[in-house]
């Protein structure tokens, strides 16, 4: 019972290599620094290490640590020349100070001028940098923290939310849960971001032999994206109904991307009139939108179909000195179902026992 709450091991492993590459960016007179730099980093820079063949198995598991963690290490500039990403080789090979860059009258950004000189994109990375105390070296830190140190702990979250694109997608998570729908549909949609339905590319990676193309258009593999956006009978069902072709053409590495897309079209105009080309494309896309306004119609009575209130459903802890026996069970084709749970007064389980019988179930009058 109990441990130490670590999910994905293979991200605590590379959160802990972190700390070797750390020490090395920050204990440039150690022996341990030197060694290694002799020969993989001569330049001094661990984030551009040579790439070689024989490499000792200490080193190759620092450089895939280091390649995984390098986005969250940053620059935090001073006043020094030695600031790599202040160096333009497009510029005639001119180097600025990154003082020059600052207000004349206090030590901040001036906006304005970074991004006349280095683009809106490069622009507003620079200005994102933190400036330092005077008199301070240019120095490498830990942008996710707000010390600016390198812990596991912070990498391990990092690399977490990153796994489950959580970071940059946290308000799409949000809005997912509370969308006024059925919860099959919450629960579909948040699958589909995670990519987590079975494919056949899905099945294939773990079922060998398993044949990864699309059945319905042939395509070569059926990814996700593919089954819900790129195969044929998809866009036809998604221009049918009314989605701008920009979402519907447009390339996407993951599906919370085009998700993300989907919600803001919803969010700026309503749907167009209707017009498809494809009698199946039509037939599915007219009988989801009957399936969606006998919910709402249903839901519009005094007593919804959906409770909205939640809150009387959640388990409750037994009073003191008494235990809770939980009974559920479920009918299906030719199948009966049932398990239950014990838990004590304070939620701890108890014993628990799940079942099944093969029975054809008849109705009685």
């Amino acid at each position: 019972m109990g441990g130490p709450g670590i999910r994905y091991l293979r991200l605590f492993n590379l959160a802990l290599l972190g700390r070797q590459v750390w020490r090395l960016i920050n204990n440039k007179d150690s022996l341990c620094f030197k060694v290694p730099s002799s020969k993989y980093f001569p330049e001094g820079n661990i984030f551009k290490a040579k790439k070689e063949d024989k490499a000792s198995f200490t080193w190759s598991s620092i450089a895939a640590g280091a390649k995984v963690l390098k986005d969250g290490f940053g620059w935090q500039g001073m006043e020094g020349l030695n600031w790599e990403t202040i160096r333009r080789d497009s510029l005639n090979q001119n180097v600025m100070c990154v003082k020059d860059l600052w207000l004349e009258d206090r030590r901040s950004w001036n906006v304005k001028k970074v991004k006349s000189v280095y683009g809106h994109d490069w622009g507003d990375k620079i200005c994102n940098i933190p400036i330092g105390d005077e008199g301070q070296d240019d120095k490498v830190i830990w942008f996710h923290n707000p010390r600016g140190c390198f812990t596991s702990k912070f990498a391990y979250s990092w690399l977490l939310l990153k796994e489950i694109g959580y970071g940059p997608h946290r308000f799409f998570w949000k809005a997912i849960w509370k969308l006024d729908t059925l919860p099959k549909v919450r629960v579909f949609t948040w699958r589909v971001g995670h990519e987590i339905l079975p494919t056949n590319e899905k099945i294939a990676s773990i079922r060998h032999g398993f044949d990864k193309g699309c059945p319905r258009c042939g395509a070569e593999t059926e990814t996700l994206l593919h089954s819900l956006k790129d195969c044929p009978t998809s866009r036809a069902v998604l221009s049918l109904s009314g989605w701008p072709e920009s979402t519907i053409s447009k390339k996407y590495d993951h599906c919370i991307d085009w998700l993300e897309d989907m919600m803001r079209v919803l969010d700026r105009r309503a749907m167009v009139d209707l017009m498809g080309k494809e009698e199946e494309a039509k037939i599915i896309w007219e009988r989801a939108s009957t399936l969606n306004k006998e919910f709402r119609i249903c839901n519009s009575i005094n007593e919804p179909l959906l409770s909205q209130n939640s809150a009387g459903q959640k388990w409750k802890k037994p009073s003191k000195g008494f235990i809770k026996i939980n009974f559920d069970a479920t009918v299906g084709e030719n199948r009966i179902a049932y398990g239950m749970i014990i838990r004590d007064d304070e939620g701890f389980v108890l014993g628990g026992v799940g079942l099944y019988r093969v029975k054809a179930v008849g109705g009685r009058g």
